[in-house]
């Protein structure tokens, strides 16, 4: 299997071996979708430039030429199709300050610090899902800011997707800008803490749906035991819901928004995660299951510096989130600042080549005479070496 490691040095070879194809298609897109779409939706000069500003951004062009192979043509197409769901949804349009506070006071995600591969990572608490608004309690005023509509979560879905797509693209022309080698940075990734989770079902809900359709297609198994399983872990009332409205709707957003989870590290998950995942892995292909791991105390720090791991997590980092001091937020949600530079800085500090770790089965402590470190390996790699990013 391929390691992270190696898969993050060929997306970067691909990008600069693609670089004139990226801009073969940002050309068309100027050329050709930009007068359908001004036409169709009368974009007023402000819209029309929030689109040519998603049109330049070279690193999502990038993921989409990844995720068609290559192909202008498809990608064109998928770009264009892009460019209408974000008009449709006018995701522009979602900040900061059109979301409820209460999403941010104790948000489900927030970035915080970066994992071993130096991605911006994301931490998930789904103790921290919200209440969701009964729909014939929708249209009434109960004076509790607590709960959320369906509809604004999935904003909120958009509006973190985008934060994660504006924050690569910076990252990557910074360290571009500042010489690296290789400066790519297509992904972040995700660090799910499920402790005290009140969303165990949805989880549930959502690893059984996929599996089933899986299963369903697989003509090995028959549809009798599929539907079994399907049907003894989750509730019909539940699932009608997951099925209809909010599955359909993340598999969309992550087709709008292609190859930008790397890693998915989950921590206190029940020992029944765990099982499931097992036999999944048994069935599933070895793409779709290499980028998830469970992960202990113990082994979380493999995957994240314990400098950038809360201590909540088995780090050392006394972070305390808020949402008042975030500089994410500011710089690409929206947000008014109520901080200093120098507090920004200090909260969103790209880590830097330097700050790589040293080893963690290491034979030395410094670098070796060729400028690299020696005997760093990326878990589950097979014993593959990896060296640091940006050092040759």
């Amino acid at each position: 299997m391929e390691s992270q490691r190696e898969k993050l040095y060929r997306y970067n070879d691909l990008y600069k071996q693609h670089r004139d194809h990226v801009r073969t298609i940002q050309a068309r897109l100027k050329t050709e979708t930009l007068p359908l779409i001004t036409e169709k939706f009368a974009l007023d000069k402000e819209k029309l430039a929030k689109v040519e500003e998603y049109i330049d951004d070279e690193v999502t062009i990038f993921r989409f030429l990844k995720k068609t192979r290559f192909d202008l043509s498809h990608a064109y197409r998928k770009l264009h199709a892009a460019i209408e769901w974000r008009l449709n949804n006018n995701v522009d349009a979602i900040t900061y300050p059109t979301l409820p506070i209460t999403l941010f006071r104790d948000p489900i995600v927030h970035f915080n610090g970066f994992d071993v591969l130096n991605r911006p990572l994301v931490v998930c608490r789904l103790r921290n899902y919200p209440q969701i608004k009964k729909k014939e309690r929708e249209q009434e005023d109960t004076g509790d800011d607590a709960e959320v509509t369906f509809e604004q979560l999935e904003r909120m879905g958009i509006f973190c997707m985008e934060l994660g797509r504006k924050y690569t693209l910076e990252m990557s022309r910074r360290r571009e800008n500042a010489g690296w080698e290789r400066p790519l940075t297509t992904h972040f990734s995700v660090l799910v803490d499920m402790s005290g989770g009140r969303v165990f079902s949805w989880v549930m809900h959502y690893f059984c749906f996929r599996l089933f359709i899986f299963l369903s297609f697989t003509p090995s198994i028959t549809n009798s035991t599929t539907i079994t399983l399907f049907l003894n872990l989750s509730p019909k009332k539940s699932l009608q819901y997951y099925q209809t409205r909010l599955i359909p709707f993340a598999l969309n957003l992550l087709k709008t928004y292609p190859s930008c989870v790397g890693g998915v590290y989950v921590l206190n998950f029940a020992p029944i995660y765990h099982t499931l995942w097992t036999v999944a892995k048994l069935v599933l292909p070895e793409k779709a299951t290499s980028r998830m791991l469970f992960l202990d105390e113990g082994s979380v720090t493999e995957m994240i510096k314990e400098e950038n791991l809360l201590c909540e997590h088995g780090g050392k980092s006394t972070t305390v989130y808020n949402h008042e001091t975030d500089p994410i937020l500011v710089r690409y949600g929206g947000k008014l600042p109520t901080f200093t530079t120098a507090d920004a800085s200090a909260n969103d500090e790209d880590p830097g080549e330097e700050c790589w770790p040293v080893s963690l089965n290491a034979t030395a402590t410094t670098p070796t005479s060729d400028g690299k470190w020696a005997g760093w390996r990326w878990p589950g790699s097979g014993g593959a070496r990896v060296e640091p990013e940006g050092v040759v």
